[in-house]
């Protein structure tokens, strides 16, 4: 959930499979870094403006946040 504090109000939010346990935004605000109750790991995301146009308009009452699945990439060679 992003939210406008100039205004109050809600500009972007999503919702997700997991439960989140911890949430940080880097200093500079370019990443978010959480980590999830059933998780193993820290997942880090980019701020989306680095990349492309986003409207900072209020979001419509109605508005159905899209549904996220938190998934892991690991590789396990077996050597050590």
């Amino acid at each position: 959930m992003l939210t406008d504090f100039q205004y109050f109000s809600l500009i972007d939010a999503v919702r997700l499979d997991s439960i989140v346990t911890s949430l940080d935004y880097s200093p500079t605000g370019e990443h978010v870094a959480g980590s999830f109750c059933d998780k193993t790991g820290i997942f880090v995301w980019s701020n989306k403006t680095l990349y492309e146009h986003v409207s900072l308009m209020p979001l419509p009452k109605d508005y159905e946040p899209p549904f996220l699945t938190i998934s892991t990439t690991s590789r396990r060679t077996g050597k050590v």
